[in-house]
């Protein structure tokens, strides 16, 4: 029913954009305030999940929260301004917005420090069996 060839259209979208490609926000133009901002909250929002590898989902999450505050700074600017918000709309952002950031976690996660200490005695720790410590022939 409505395949190839039936006459049958279907309205629904099969396919992302043909402007959408892997990695996009990482090329957004770093002259805009809108990009430095939504970049440095996806870094800040990166750094606050710990050391943990992100999984391609929570990576994902991160840069629609990321959006989504780019999204209501810029309404809250206008409210400031004086002119109309859409409230409603405004909410619904502000709603799922709060929704994604705890589905993240609202708290920083530790990340594993090394002290100063350990990082000396590994520095300084030099395997006998580099070039270097060979005498040449």
């Amino acid at each position: 029913m409505g395949g190839k060839g039936s006459g049958v259209t279907s309205k629904r979208q099969h396919y992302l954009p043909r402007k959408y490609s892997e990695g996009a926000l990482a090329r957004l133009d770093r002259r805009y305030r809108d990009a430095r901002h939504m970049l440095a909250a996806i870094e800040q929002m990166k750094a606050d999940q710990g050391d943990a590898p992100l999984s391609f989902v929570k990576l994902r999450l991160i840069q629609r929260t990321a959006h989504l505050d780019a999204l209501l700074i810029t309404e809250e600017a206008r409210l400031a301004k004086g002119e109309n918000v859409d409230l409603a709309r405004y909410l619904a952002t502000l709603q799922t917005f709060v929704r994604l950031a705890s589905t993240l976690g609202l708290e920083r996660r530790a990340r594993k420090v090394v002290t100063l200490r350990d990082y000396v005695a590994a520095r300084s720790v030099v395997p006998a069996s580099t070039p270097e410590a060979e005498a040449p022939e």
